[in-house]
C-alpha cells in the first residue's frame, strides 16, 4: 500500500503543470542591442538576467543605466561605522511601437558593520547580489507584461 502511495503521489507531482513564473514565452517584447550605462557590473548582470528577451531578428535597443550608493547610516560615539546602507537604483529605457518607455527600479538594504574587513566585503557582495536579482525578476516581470 506504501508503495502504491509512493508511486501516486510521484505522477501527481510530476504531471501536475508545473512551469516556472520567470519563464514566459508569450511575451511580445523583443530587443536586439543593449546599451549599459552607470555602473557597468550592475548593469550586464541585470542585462544577463534579461537575456531571453534579446532577439536577433528585433532592431529595438534596450538602455540599462544602474547607480550604486553605500553610505554611513550610524556611527558609535567613536565616530566608528555602526550601520551601512546600500542603494541601488536601475532604469531601463526601450521604444515599443515608436513610444518610448522608461521604468525605473530601487532597493535599498541597511545592515550593521562587521569586526573584519573582509567579512564585510564578502556579505556587501552578497548583498548587492541579492538586489541585483531582485530588481532583475521585476524588470522581467515588467517586460514580459509589454
Amino acid at each position: 500500500m506504501k508503495i502504491l502511495s509512493k508511486i501516486f503521489l510521484m505522477f501527481f507531482v510530476v504531471s501536475c503543470g508545473y512551469q516556472p513564473l520567470l519563464i514566459n514565452k508569450n511575451s511580445n517584447f523583443k530587443f536586439g542591442d543593449s546599451k549599459l550605462l552607470g555602473d557597468n557590473k550592475l548593469s550586464s548582470k541585470i542585462l544577463n538576467n534579461l537575456s531571453s528577451f534579446k532577439s536577433q531578428d528585433s532592431n529595438s535597443i534596450i538602455v540599462i543605466k544602474s547607480n550604486f550608493k553605500k553610505n554611513v547610516s550610524s556611527k558609535d560615539e567613536k565616530g566608528n561605522a555602526e550601520v551601512y546602507n546600500i542603494k541601488i537604483d536601475v532604469e531601463i529605457s526601450t521604444k515599443l511601437k515608436k513610444k518610448e518607455l522608461v521604468k525605473s527600479f530601487s532597493e535599498s538594504i541597511s545592515y550593521n558593520n562587521r569586526t573584519s574587513s573582509f567579512e564585510l566585503k564578502k556579505y556587501e557582495n552578497s548583498i548587492i547580489k541579492t538586489i541585483t536579482e531582485k530588481i532583475s525578476q521585476d524588470a522581467f516581470l515588467y517586460l514580459s507584461s509589454l
